[in-house]
Formats: C-alpha cells, structure tokens, sequence
C-alpha cells in the first residue's frame, strides 16, 4: 500500500535546501548556470522570486531569507544525526541498538559492517510516525548523510529527476509501519531506549572533546566549550524524558 507521496511543494523545499549548502560552502554558480548546471535554471529563478538568493556580481549569492532557511534546515540535520538516526538499525528480537556499539570500533568502515548486519530493523519510519513528523524529510537526510548525492558527477540530474525522490518514497512506503510495533506498547520503549542511547553518545562525544581540547587551547575557550556541550545536553533532555516530544524545527514543515 502507498502511503507517503512527495508533495511538489516539499521536493523543492528539499532541492532548495541542498543547492544552498552547495552554495554556502562548496560551489560558486554563475548566472549563466553552464553545463550540468543548466539543469537548475527553473530552481534558481524560483529560489529568486522567494528571496532565498540574489544576484551579485552576475553570481547567485545566498539571500537573508534563504540563510534562514537553511540555519532550521541545518538544525533538523544536526537532530537526525544526533537522535534518529540511532533507530536505522535495532535487532527487534533481541532489544539491542547498533549504536550501543558506536565507539568499539576502530573505523568507519568496521562500523558499516557491524551495522549492515541482517539482525538489525530501520525503524525510523516507525518512529517519525509515532512523533508526526514527515519520514521522506528523515530518509532524505540519511541519503545526505550517507552522501547519496555525488556531488562529484551528475548530481544535478539526480536533483531534478524523479529517481532519487522514487526510492525515497520507496523506502517510506516499505519500511516497518508504526502499526506493527504498536503492541505492548514496543514503540514506546524503543524511543525511551534510543533516547538515552543519545544521551548516552552526546555525553561520550562531548567528553572526548573537550579531553581533546584540555591542553590545546587557551582557559577562556575551554570554558566556552564547556558551556556550549552543557546547553546542547540541556537542548536533548526533553527526548529524554518524553517519547512524545518533538523539537520545533520539526514543526515547520513548509518554509517557503
């Protein structure tokens, strides 16, 4: 059964979003949008009109409203690498997390053999639906953080093209319903589980930093550093304590 389509409204949100970060931080577009670049030209008139870039210098620049839009697009990112992306891959049977493991192994790639194994479920769909909030933005975000868009070759097209937003929906359409882990009240507990596990990496991660850091800078920017890992604790601590819970960010759904 189909659940989840795409609205249009949202793919381009979704485009808009990635095209800013290239913009921001790895590419200069040309008004004139050449080559493979010329695939975008409908984006960048439509990101114009909106105000979410301009023209300078016969560049497309990055406008206030679109540097706005990108700060709550960076925040959402920030949450799914932080929090959901630790239900990518939990062994149902056993009531185990691959992310308990995180820090056990020595590579990346060591890692991503642990964490492909067969034993463990994606269930984040589940959990997107449990919370309401959109699974096709999660999914797309795994593909960024998985860097499915290769920005090295013909990304543009995968851009604009249905085949990219077809196998995320796909991947919506097929993953483990909420219906199914509803009983006992399993979701419940895989949230409540997920969420210290998230807490339990923040504190870990902060810790190594701020280790790292001890004798590398100077008192008044380790005790900034400080301050920063306390509130981004603080910022978590309503996952923790409240399965329901869903930051704002995750609230707006279309910003444009």
């Amino acid at each position: 059964m189909v659940k989840y389509i795409l609205d249009p409204k949202k793919k381009k949100e979704l485009a808009f979003a990635f095209l800013i970060d290239q913009m921001i931080d790895k590419q200069d577009f040309s008004v004139l949008l050449t080559g493979d670049n010329s695939l975008l030209e409908s984006l960048f008139v439509e990101m114009l009109s909106l105000k979410l870039v301009k023209i300078e210098n016969n560049f497309y620049k990055v406008d206030t409203k679109g540097q706005e839009f990108i700060d709550v697009f960076f925040k959402k990112y920030s949450e799914f690498l932080k929090f959901y992306d630790i239900f990518c891959a939990v062994d149902l049977t056993a009531g185990e997390f691959a992310f308990t493991k995180f820090y056990d192994f020595a590579s990346d790639e060591e890692w991503k053999v642990y964490l492909n194994q067969e034993r463990f479920e994606d269930v984040r769909v589940a959990v997107c639906e449990f919370k309401k909030i959109d699974p096709i933005e999660i999914v797309y975000l795994s593909f960024l953080n998985e860097g499915r868009i290769d920005t090295s070759k013909n990304w543009q097209f995968d851009l604009i093209s249905d085949l990219m937003w077809d196998e995320i929906l796909s991947i919506c359409n097929t993953a483990i319903p909420l219906e199914d882990l509803l009983v006992n009240d399993a979701i419940q507990d895989i949230i409540q589980q997920g969420s210290q596990i998230m807490m339990d990496l923040l504190k870990e991660e902060n810790s190594r930093k701020l280790e790292e850091l001890k004798n590398n800078v100077s008192n008044e920017e380790y005790n900034e550093e400080v301050t920063y890992v306390t509130e981004e604790v603080e910022y978590y601590d309503p996952y923790l304590y409240d399965p329901y819970y869903v930051s704002p960010c995750w609230l707006l759904l279309f910003l444009i």
